[in-house]
C-alpha cells in the first residue's frame, strides 16, 4: 500500500462496540498513514465518531430506514480496495460482496457467511482470556498488522467542549473535584438501581470534597430527577452524545455500568468504578481498559442462566450506595498513592472478575483442606464454588454438576472428574445452551498453591483447550 488507497471500516451496531472498534481505525492509521479510511456504523455511531481525524467519510446503517440497498450502491462505486467487517452481521458480511470490494476481511466462525469474505479470520470467541478489542485488532492480520497493544484514542468535538466549559463555569465548584456518574444503559446490560444511585449522591455530599454531575437519559424514577443542588448537577436526559463525552472529559472521576459511555471513560483515561453485574457478560471481555479502574461485580443467588430474568431486588440487592462508595473510596486512595495497574495487571483484574470456578472433589479429606486456600482466593476476588460429591452414583453427580454449571455461570470446572463426564457437561453447555462452554483444570487445591499460580494455570488451559 505505497499509494493512497481507501479501505471501508464496518461496526454498525451498539455504541460499545463502536468504540472499542477504534483501535483499529488507529493501528490502520499508524501501518498505513496515507490510506484514506472510510467508516460504516449505525445512526449513534456515526454521531459518536463525527469528529474523528482519521476518517474521510462516515456511512450509516439504519434498519429501519431501508437503506441498505442503497447503501451497497453508494459504497460500490467509491474505489475501496478493502472492506473490514467487525461485526459478523449477515447484511454487513454480504455488503462488502455485493459493492464488489476485492479485498473483504471477515470472522471465518459462521460457515453460512464465510464465503462473503476473500481473507477469513478464524475467532475463538470461547477464550475468555480475550477481550473484544483483541478480537477486533485480529481482523488486521491479513493487511499484515500484528498489533498487541491496543491504542486507546478519542477526540472530542470543540463545539461541545465550549458548551460544557461554559456549564461547569456557571453551575460546578471550580475547588472540587467531579464524579460523573452515568445512568442508564443502552439496554444491553443492567443499570446502576437509580435508589443506589440516590444512596451514592448522599454519600458523596456528606464527604465534602467532590462534585457530582449526573448524565445519562430521562430517569423513570421522579426522585433522581429533581436530584440536584448542593454540588450535585443534573443533566439527565439534558446533553447530545457529544456533550456527554465532553462531560465525562472534564470529570476526574467516572462511575458506570457495562455500557458505552463507560469504555468512553476508558478511553479518555478516567478512573472508573465499573458496575458489571451480569455473568454472561465478563469484564475479560467487556471491561474497562484502563489503569486505575475498580470493578463491583459480587456473587449473587441468581437462577437465571443468562440475563433476560434479572431483576434488581432479586439478583442486585449488594448494589446500593454504601457499595459503590466503598469502591469508590478505593479507587481514590489508589490515585493517592499512584497505584496504578500496568496492561498485564489489568488483563489480571479482568479476569479475576470473570473466572467463575466449580470445585469438584470426591475426598472428604481433600475437600476440608482445601478451605483455607479457596477462602483466600476468594477474599481476593475469584468466584470458586467447592462441592464435595460425596458417596454419589456417576449420573446423580452429573446431574448436579449440570446445574450448579447453569446457576452459577460456570466457565472453569476444576477437581476431580472422569474425562467422559467433562466432556458430556461441555456438550451439554455449549450445544444445547449455546453458551461458552466450560473448560476442565484436573490441579487441585491445597495450601502451597497461591493464587496467581492458579490464574496462570487457567489462562494455559483457555490456551490449550
Amino acid at each position: 500500500m505505497s499509494q493512497k488507497r481507501k479501505i471501508l471500516v464496518q461496526r454498525a451496531d451498539r455504541l460499545g462496540d463502536v468504540v472499542l472498534a477504534l483501535p483499529v481505525i488507529e493501528a490502520l492509521k499508524e501501518n498505513f498513514p496515507d490510506v484514506e479510511i472510510s467508516f460504516l456504523t449505525s445512526k449513534i455511531g456515526a454521531d459518536f465518531v463525527s469528529n474523528h481525524p482519521h476518517i474521510s467519510k462516515i456511512y450509516t446503517y439504519d434498519p429501519e430506514a431501508g437503506n441498505y440497498f442503497e447503501l451497497i450502491k453508494e459504497i460500490k462505486g467509491q474505489g475501496y480496495i478493502a472492506y473490514i467487517s467487525l461485526w459478523n452481521d449477515a447484511k454487513m458480511a454480504w455488503l462488502g460482496l455485493l459493492s464488489r470490494i476485492p479485498i473483504r476481511i471477515g470472522d471465518s466462525t459462521n460457515p453460512s457467511l464465510k464465503f462473503c469474505y476473500t481473507k477469513k479470520v478464524r475467532q475463538d470467541w470461547t477464550d475468555f482470556t480475550r477481550h473484544q478489542a483483541e478480537f477486533n485488532l485480529d481482523l488486521l492480520a491479513p493487511l499484515n498488522i500484528k498489533s498487541n497493544k491496543i491504542k486507546r484514542a478519542l477526540y472530542t468535538d470543540s463545539v461541545a467542549d465550549k458548551t460544557v466549559a461554559a456549564i461547569a463555569k456557571k453551575f460546578i465548584n471550580p475547588e472540587r473535584k467531579n464524579i460523573l456518574v452515568f445512568c442508564g444503559t443502552g439496554g444491553t446490560n443492567y443499570p446502576i438501581p437509580e435508589n443506589a444511585v440516590i444512596e451514592f449522591v448522599d454519600l458523596v455530599k456528606k464527604s465534602n470534597r467532590f462534585n457530582v454531575v449526573l448524565c445519562g437519559p430521562s430517569p423513570q424514577n421522579p426522585e433522581i430527577a429533581s436530584l440536584s443542588g448542593d454540588y450535585v448537577v443534573n443533566f439527565l436526559g439534558k446533553t447530545s452524545l457529544q456533550e456527554l463525552v465532553s462531560f465525562i472529559d472534564f470529570a476526574d472521576y467516572y462511575v458506570g455500568p457495562d455500557t458505552g459511555p463507560t469504555h468512553i471513560a476508558a478511553f479518555l483515561q478516567k478512573p472508573i468504578v465499573f458496575f458489571s453485574p451480569l455473568k454472561p457478560n465478563p469484564p475479560s471481555r467487556w471491561g474497562a481498559l484502563v489503569s486505575y479502574v475498580e470493578i463491583l461485580r459480587k456473587e449473587y443467588n441468581c437462577a437465571h442462566f443468562a440475563s433476560r430474568g434479572c431483576t434488581s431486588d432479586e439478583c442486585f440487592s449488594y448494589v446500593d450506595g454504601r457499595a459503590i462508595y466503598s469502591v469508590f473510596v478505593e479507587l481514590v486512595h489508589k490515585l493517592e498513592i499512584n497505584d496504578a495497574r500496568n496492561e498485564k495487571e489489568s488483563k489480571r483484574y479482568r479476569l479475576l472478575n470473570s473466572y467463575r470456578v466449580l470445585y469438584v472433589v470426591k475426598n472428604k479429606k481433600e475437600f476440608v483442606n482445601s478451605f483455607e486456600t479457596i477462602d483466600s482466593y476468594r477474599d481476593h476476588g475469584l468466584k470458586i464454588f467447592p462441592v464435595y460429591m460425596y458417596e454419589m452414583g456417576n449420573l446423580a453427580m452429573l446431574m448436579k454438576i449440570i446445574k450448579i454449571v447453569k446457576e452459577k455461570n460456570i466457565n472453569i470446572i476444576q477437581g476431580s472428574l472422569p474425562r467422559w463426564q467433562v466432556v458430556l457437561i461441555q456438550f451439554i453447555i455449549g450445544t444445547i445452551h449455546q453458551y461458552i462452554k466450560p473448560i476442565y483444570c484436573r490441579q487441585l487445591i491445597h495450601r502451597y498453591i497461591k493464587l496467581k499460580e492458579v490464574m496462570d494455570i487457567y489462562e494455559k488451559a483457555w490456551k490449550s483447550k
